[in-house]
């Protein structure tokens, strides 16, 4: 059952790259020309291939490894050795990295976080600080929630859970999105829900 549930999620987030192809005029614009363009070149035909393998395996390391506790580092070292077409970045691990398929390169996580606003007018509890881990987190439960999949956060209490989903939820549009909130504890049993 669980390694049905890796496929679901390996499929969801090829989906979602797929789906991001389309998202903006100009990613459809370019998506467009590359493939008249493999039509006539074997150059841009390989690009695009290239890029339907970096999909594959960003899709690998986050529904596959994603998951994975201890043995990171060794989940690391497979996936650069099975995947050696694709150039991983020397430095850090493949779980450091997403890819950009119109720069055609992988790109650190730190790259997609939001500058620090010092100005910041709200309660010193709802201040959430980017880092690398929560533009991970927020670019999954992304997936998740446009692919309209369940996305299930497993961590001891304290690891920032329930911060990065609210984080998340506070910067989605209220006419598509609906949420809400119940606080579970240890004494929760489902009597009580």
């Amino acid at each position: 059952m669980v390694e049905i549930a890796w496929v679901e999620s390996l499929v969801c987030i090829i989906d979602y790259q797929m789906k991001q192809q389309t998202a903006t005029k100009a990613t459809a614009e370019y998506f467009r020309e590359l493939k008249k363009e493999a039509e006539k070149t074997a150059d841009a035909l390989e690009k695009i291939k290239y890029i339907y393998d970096c999909y594959f395996a960003f899709a690998m390391i986050w529904s596959f490894g994603g998951c994975i506790d201890e043995s990171k580092r060794d989940f690391n070292g497979y996936l650069r050795s099975s995947c050696s077409k694709i150039k991983f970045p020397e430095a850090g691990s493949v779980y450091d990295y997403y890819f950009d398929p119109i720069d055609m390169k992988w790109v650190n996580w730190m790259d997609k976080v939001k500058a620090f606003n010092p100005d910041f007018e709200g309660s010193f509890s709802s201040l959430i600080v980017g880092t690398a881990e929560t533009a991970r987190q927020k670019l999954l439960l992304k997936i998740g929630t446009e692919s309209q999949k369940g996305v299930l956060y497993v961590g001891t209490a304290g690891t920032g859970k329930t911060s990065i989903v609210r984080d998340y939820f506070k910067d989605v549009d209220p006419d598509t999105i609906l949420t809400t909130q119940i606080n579970f504890n240890s004494y929760t049993d489902s009597m009580s829900l």
